[in-house]
């Protein structure tokens, strides 16, 4: 199941100032490797046990959300989040980051980018390809029809029509593959079995998963 665990938070802290290089420092005036052992260590160490990074893991997830945190406000805007991940801002990749913050401030905390992305990296491609439909099955009934597929696409591939998807295969050979058997719907296991043979065809969340085990303790770490 995935981690939701508000009821470990805290309240975020202020930014106090911030230097450069080696010398880099954080809250309260202090460099980076004192502020994680002294505060944001105790302070956090219950929800990194829980998904299971030890100390000095939890600590190379802080100094990227560090880096991350380039107007040092203590948060990561949605600009930040792309900037760094070196990823195209779209439509798919705002909606995942309002998934992963809880609170709906715009903004992650180190504890939402802790729990967020360790859910979002530890996603194998069934719940990648869950992630996608649930956006467009509004009613939860477990299908979709054609014109919520072609949405789903668009969103997927930030364009207005699906015309603009270029291939090979294009956006309308997209759209007849996600439609298996013709009928005009297309059911979330039919999606998935899909999806196991055909990832390309949601390749933009794929890449965007990759790009964070890559900056998140590397690709070994979550494929291991």
């Amino acid at each position: 199941s995935r981690l939701a665990l508000r009821s470990l938070r805290s309240p975020p802290t202020r930014v106090c100032t911030m230097g450069g290089g080696a010398s880099k420092r954080y809250q309260a005036g202090m460099p980076v490797q004192e502020y994680w052992d002294k505060v944001a260590w105790p302070k956090h160490k219950d929800i990194l046990s829980v998904i299971r990074l030890e100390k000095h893991q939890g600590y190379l997830v802080f100094k990227t959300f560090v880096d991350m945190d380039l107007d040092v406000t203590g948060e990561v805007s949605v600009q930040q989040f792309h900037s760094y991940l070196g990823v195209p801002q779209t439509k798919f990749s705002e909606r995942v980051f309002g998934i992963l913050d809880l609170d709906g401030s715009g903004a992650l905390d180190f504890h939402e980018f802790c729990v967020g992305l360790w859910n979002y990296c530890t996603y194998d491609v069934r719940l990648i390809t869950k992630l996608a439909f649930d956006i467009f099955d509004v009613d939860r009934k477990g299908r979709l029809d054609i014109c919520e597929c072609d949405a789903l696409l668009r969103m997927v591939y930030d364009v207005e029509d699906l015309e603009e998807i270029e291939g090979p295969p294009d956006g309308k050979q997209l759209l007849k593959e996600i439609d298996v058997n013709g009928d005009g719907e297309v059911t979330i296991d039919e999606f998935s079995d899909l999806m196991e043979t055909h990832q390309y065809i949601l390749s933009p969340a794929f890449d965007l998963q990759r790009a964070l085990r890559q900056r998140l303790l590397g690709i070994k770490y979550w494929e291991g």
